[in-house]
């Protein structure tokens, strides 16, 4: 449900650094950013406390795994020069 509302294209460096671009900046560089999470709508019930008791430890564990990119980093930085 909450993957339907987000403009997944729009979640591409290279399209951010050339938006960037156009708009006069200079050096840009788009990247992705931060340790992998999974993240859980909050809904209630029994079931969905358990499985959100789940997913947390999951994400204990991914906290210290080193690794990121595309897939598992919740965010994109952008830098760039005016």
């Amino acid at each position: 449900e909450n993957y339907k509302v987000h403009n997944i294209k729009s979640m591409d460096v290279n399209l951010i650094s050339n938006i960037a671009k156009e708009l006069g900046l200079k050096e840009t560089n788009a990247f992705y950013y931060g340790k992998p999470m999974v993240w859980l709508e909050a809904k209630h019930g029994a079931m969905n406390a358990i499985i959100r008791k789940f997913i947390k430890l999951v994400n204990l564990v991914l906290r210290v795994l080193p690794f990121g990119g595309r897939l598992f980093s919740p965010y994109i930085a952008l830098q760039a020069k005016k």
